[in-house]
C-alpha cells in the first residue's frame, strides 16, 4: 500500500512514535464525525478577520461597490498546505530519578506526513469548491509563467520575533509544507494589520492573479501521535479594489478552525496514526521492539475536508451577505 511505503520511510530519517494505535482510529475524531450537526455548529470556530461582515456593508453603503459586485471567486489558489509539528515527551522513573525524553519529527518527516495527508484530501477539497462554482488551483496550475514561479518561490517572508518566542514556548518542531509548496502562514507576512507589510503582501497576492487565496494549516505532534488544530483560511479579493475605500485588497479573511489546547498532555484528537510493533536491532545488537507508523486514520482526512468544506460555506454566506 502507498501509505505503508511512505510512512515507513519516515523512520529512516528519525521518527519513532511514543504511543500505540494498532486499530488506527482516533476515538476523538470518530466522536466528532458521528455527530456532524454538532461538529459544524458547536465545535468548529468560524472567523472573519477584521470584521469582514462590516467591511462588506460599509463599502456598499459608501458606494464603493454594490451588492452585485460581491460574487463567488472563480479562481482560488492554494497558497500553502502545511503541517506544523510539535515536539512530544515521555518519562520514566528509575533509581529514584525521573528521566524524560523529548522528540520531534525531522523537517523531511513532517513534509512527508503533509504530503500523505494532502494526497488523500485534495480531491475532496476541489469538490467542495467545484460544487459552489469555483476552481481550486494548486501551485502547479496557477504558477503558469516563469515570472509567477520566481515570485512565489523567492518572495521574502517575515519572521517576527514573537512567533519565534511562541514556538519555543510550545515546544515547536518543524514546519513541513507539501512538496511544491512553501510554508506561508499569514503571520509570515508580518504581524502588522496595515502599512508596508500589508501593501507588499497584497501586491504579491495580486501578481498571482487569483480571486481568492486558500491557506490550510494543520498543527500536530507526529511523534506524539496527535492532532491539535486544523485551520482553513480564505482571503477574498476585495471587489472595491482600485476605489477610494479604506480597506486593502485582501482585508476580507474568512476562516474555520478546529482546535484543542497545545499544552494538553492527552489531547482529544490523539491516535491519528495507524501503528504496528516491529523488531529492530539496537547498537549493541540486541533485539528490541518499537512502534512504526504504517498509515493515518482515514477519519482524519474526512475531518480536514469537513473543515475546508465548512469554510467554503462560510465564504458563500459572506459573499452573498447571509448571516
Amino acid at each position: 500500500m502507498k501509505n505503508s511505503i511512505l510512512l515507513r520511510s519516515i523512520f529512516i530519517i528519525g521518527i519513532i512514535l511514543f504511543t500505540t494505535n494498532t486499530i488506527g482510529q482516533s476515538a476523538g475524531i470518530q466522536k466528532l464525525l458521528d455527530k456532524p450537526e454538532k461538529m459544524y455548529s458547536k465545535t468548529f470556530v468560524y472567523g472573519r478577520t477584521g470584521d469582514s461582515k462590516y467591511i462588506r456593508k460599509s463599502q456598499i453603503k459608501k458606494g464603493y461597490v454594490t451588492a452585485e459586485d460581491y460574487v463567488m471567486p472563480k479562481k482560488v489558489g492554494i497558497l500553502t498546505f502545511v503541517v506544523n509539528d510539535r515536539s512530544s515527551s515521555s518519562s520514566y522513573t528509575a533509581g529514584g530519578w525521573k528521566h524524560s525524553t523529548t522528540a520531534k519529527a525531522t523537517k523531511d518527516g513532517t513534509s512527508m506526513v503533509a504530503n500523505e495527508i494532502y494526497f488523500n484530501v485534495i480531491k475532496g477539497m476541489k469538490d467542495s469548491f467545484n460544487n459552489k462554482g469555483m476552481n481550486l488551483l494548486e501551485p502547479s496550475e496557477y504558477l503558469d509563467t516563469e515570472v509567477k514561479q520566481d515570485l512565489y518561490y523567492n518572495y521574502e517572508l517575515k519572521n517576527p520575533k514573537i512567533l519565534t518566542m511562541f514556538s519555543g514556548i510550545t515546544g515547536s518542531g518543524n514546519s513541513g509544507p507539501v512538496i511544491g509548496y512553501r510554508a506561508m502562514p499569514l503571520e509570515s507576512f508580518g504581524l502588522k494589520a496595515a502599512g508596508k507589510q500589508i501593501e507588499a503582501r497584497d501586491a504579491f497576492f495580486n501578481q498571482l492573479e487569483l480571486d481568492a487565496i486558500l491557506i490550510v494549516e494543520i498543527v500536530m505532534s507526529i511523534t506524539g501521535n496527535a492532532v491539535y488544530s486544523i485551520k482553513s483560511n480564505l482571503l477574498y479579493k476585495n471587489p472595491a479594489s482600485g476605489t477610494e475605500t479604506f480597506y486593502t485588497d485582501y482585508s476580507e479573511s474568512i476562516s474555520v478552525k478546529l482546535g484543542t489546547n497545545l499544552y494538553d498532555k492527552n489531547p482529544e484528537y490523539s491516535d491519528v496514526f495507524i501503528t504496528e510493533e516491529v523488531e529492530y536491532k539496537n547498537k549493541k545488537g540486541k533485539t528490541k521492539t518499537r512502534n512504526e507508523a504504517v498509515g493515518l486514520d482515514p477519519n482524519l482526512y474526512k475531518l480536514i475536508n469537513a473543515v475546508v468544506g465548512a469554510n467554503v460555506e462560510n465564504l458563500e454566506k459572506f459573499v452573498l451577505g447571509k448571516k
